[in-house]
């Protein structure tokens, strides 16, 4: 090929690099924004390897940029040579400075292109394994909008498979084979977008997430194998065999999304296999001529017949349903057993032929199941395992409706006051009239069709029952009337129901948890401890009671007698009844306190006998005194004498006594222990000596 042929196809290669890297910034950029504002965990990942296209479309830019001034300095290189100019020996130096362009694309094979590689491999590998290890599962969005995944991902595909299957072709030729690394990777995004519209069409169309919830891992595992094959082809490389003036394959250049962007080669390489083995050409016969003619139609009469097979669907017998052809729902005449005609838009079990899918669609809705609704605050049972105490703090979704005041304290008041209480009541209904129920509101999310119907009617619901239940007392509510409120509510609710024609009707409602505020549990809990305090010391005072008649008395039958005949005794006295009388019934008191033989017959025996102790004793001292007094009588003298004899021994009893005559001359020495010092008078001294 001449020398500016090779400039043009250089020149060419650089455009579609250019474009290359456009689309694939487009594309990504796309991908990824959609994922982040709209909650596509599968979208957001699958944008991370497309987005490594954009440095390989740049590297390719760069490297046909460098071809194409390559050819250029040759071809001025080779007209320098031709002229007369080179014949002159001032012009030997710039013939040799034309070989620049030259030896910068040589070094952008030998050393930019692996180290490039490298990078490129070493960040998919490390990206991966972050990813795959340290983010762990993630979970979608709840309101996934199928209808952009579906759009990104059938133009992720559309405009990569096409754009890889052009760029594969121009690879086959040797001065474009560098395109075959931008095939792969276009390749790449093209099956990440179909991944993606595939997942979303099941979601939307069979309402299954399982491939959306499962491409975040592949996505990140694709990442990762995608860097050991980049590290691996740059190794395998250095060890591979050239020939003068050839360029190897970089290593982003991945051969497994090579041969997916050229999938003929696939097909060439099996039939040059089977060729071989039967020895002779297979490929050429009139069977495989006769499938590779009709392939295109049998593939178009599938895919037909699958669409003619959303014309058929099949309504359980405990379903019915609504044909829904261009967003109108369809009537028909039905004929029943009294033979009457009335128009209805449910559908009786069985087979319903339609429309092909988009145009017409069935709605089915289980006839038979029971559904619920909660009104007020919703408890999360057991969420945490813990018990469901009202004294908690109020929980974020606590709702609180209005009550009247409790009766007692309503008719005690001059004023007009309410009381909040914080109910929980189900409400369970099943569906009768279908279209009532479809028109009731527009379909929720796709994981929770109802969910928007259902909101409607606990609205409805709610404000019946606010209403309602506003009429009653506090103590109704709390007490044992809660039953009979719930039968009322229920035909209320009803009511309400058939008000605004939703299809619908109530098969139970009940209260299924009630307490006040938080605020008031330790008061009243106070209220209860008191009452418990009041019963315990009424308990132990009556054990107390028992254990001292019993102490007392020994028997606690005979211990109720003697405090009834006790308590007579009392009244007699107070009334001023006959003495005797009234020793009487203290004789029959002492008596059968006697009988019982507890701790006060004990006293009763100690002090009777203390009594007689003390007046036996008295009457020996009184007789005793009668005989002093009679033998004073007989001898004045010799009763004193003893009694005065007596009384010395007593006082003297423990003292040493002397007995000396009355003239006995006693005289103390009053000298000083020092002899020196004497202040006596001298007629002392002279007594002294003397």
């Amino acid at each position: 090929m001449p020398k500016n042929a090779d400039h043009l196809s250089y020149q060419r290669a650089s455009t579609i690099s250019a474009f290359g890297l456009a689309m694939q910034l487009a594309l990504s950029v796309a991908m990824l924004v959609y994922g982040v504002l709209g909650g596509d965990y599968a979208a957001t990942y699958g944008s991370i390897p497309m987005f490594f296209g954009v440095p390989i479309w740049i590297a390719l830019l760069l490297v046909f940029h460098q071809h194409k001034l390559e050819r250029l300095e040759a071809i001025e290189t080779e007209a320098f040579r031709a002229s007369d100019a080179s014949q002159a020996s001032v012009f030997d130096e710039v013939g040799a400075d034309q070989v620049v362009q030259a030896s910068r694309l040589a070094w952008m094979h030998r050393l930019l292109l692996p180290v490039f590689s490298v990078v490129i491999g070493i960040v998919a590998v490390v990206l991966g394994l972050i990813l795959l290890f340290r983010t762990g599962p993630v979970e979608l969005a709840a309101d996934l909008n199928s209808g952009w995944g579906i759009a990104i991902g059938v133009a992720c595909a559309f405009l990569g498979f096409v754009f890889a299957r052009f760029v594969a072709g121009m690879a086959r030729q040797p001065i474009w084979s560098l395109l075959n690394g931008g095939a792969g990777i276009a390749m790449a995004g093209a099956l990440i977008g179909l991944l993606l519209a595939i997942g979303h069409f099941l979601d939307m169309a069979l309402d299954e997430r399982g491939l959306l919830e499962t491409l975040p891992t592949v996505f990140r595992i694709f990442l990762l194998v995608y860097g050991i094959e980049v590290l691996a082809n740059t190794v395998l490389n250095f060890y591979k065999p050239r020939r003068a003036g050839e360029y190897l394959r970089p290593g982003f250049d991945s051969r497994i999304l090579a041969l997916a962007a050229a999938p003929d080669r696939i097909t060439e390489s099996i039939s040059g296999a089977i060729n071989y083995q039967f020895g002779f050409s297979v490929t050429d016969g009139w069977f495989f001529k006769l499938l590779k003619r009709f392939a295109v139609p049998a593939l178009v009469v599938g895919v037909l017949l699958v669409w003619g097979m959303t014309c058929f669907v099949v309504i359980k017998p405990d379903e019915t349903g609504l044909k829904i052809t261009h967003g109108q729902i369809q009537t028909y005449e039905r004929t029943l057993p009294d033979g009457t005609t009335v128009e209805t838009a449910d559908l009786d079990p069985g087979l319903v032929v339609k429309l092909p899918w988009p145009f017409s669609r069935v709605v089915t809705f289980s006839s038979t199941a029971v559904n619920e609704i909660v009104i007020g605050t919703r408890k999360s049972h057991g969420g945490d395992g813990g018990p469901l105490l009202w004294k908690n703090p109020n929980q974020p979704g606590e709702q609180f409706m209005l009550v009247q005041p409790s009766r007692s304290i309503a008719s005690n008041s001059r004023f007009r006051d309410l009381s909040i209480l914080s109910l929980e009541m189900s409400v369970q209904y099943v569906v009768d009239d279908l279209r009532s129920y479809y028109e009731l509101a527009q379909d929720g999310p796709r994981r929770d069709r109802e969910a928007i119907r259902r909101d409607v009617l606990t609205t409805m619901a709610s404000a019946a029952a606010t209403q309602y239940i506003s009429t009653f007392a506090e103590d109704q509510v709390l007490g044992a009337e809660r039953a009979s409120i719930a039968d009322g509510l229920r035909d209320v609710i009803q009511t309400v129901f058939d008000r605004h024609d939703t299809g619908v009707r109530v098969m139970f409602a009940g209260i299924a948890g009630v307490h006040p505020s938080s605020d008031v549990a330790t008061p009243f809990e106070d209220v209860v401890a008191a009452d418990q305090d009041r019963l315990r010391d009424i308990e132990l005072a009556e054990a107390e009671r028992i254990a001292t008649l019993a102490r007392a008395v020994g028997d606690i039958e005979l211990a109720d007698r003697v405090i009834t005949e006790l308590d007579e005794l009392d009244q007699m006295s107070r009334s001023g009844a006959d003495s005797e009388a009234i020793a009487e019934q203290e004789a029959l008191i002492m008596a059968m306190i006697q009988e019982a033989g507890g701790e006060a017959a004990t006293r009763l025996s100690q002090a009777r006998s203390n009594r007689w102790s003390r007046h036996m004793g008295e009457r020996a001292r009184a007789i005793r005194r009668e005989g002093e007094l009679a033998a004073y009588r007989a001898a004045p003298a010799a009763f004193l004498a003893d009694r005065l004899l007596a009384a010395w021994v007593t006082a003297t009893q423990d003292a040493r006594v002397f007995v000396v005559p009355e003239s006995l001359d006693v005289r103390i020495d009053q000298t000083e222990i020092n002899q020196s010092l004497d202040f006596r008078s001298s007629d002392d001294s002279e007594g002294a000596s003397q």
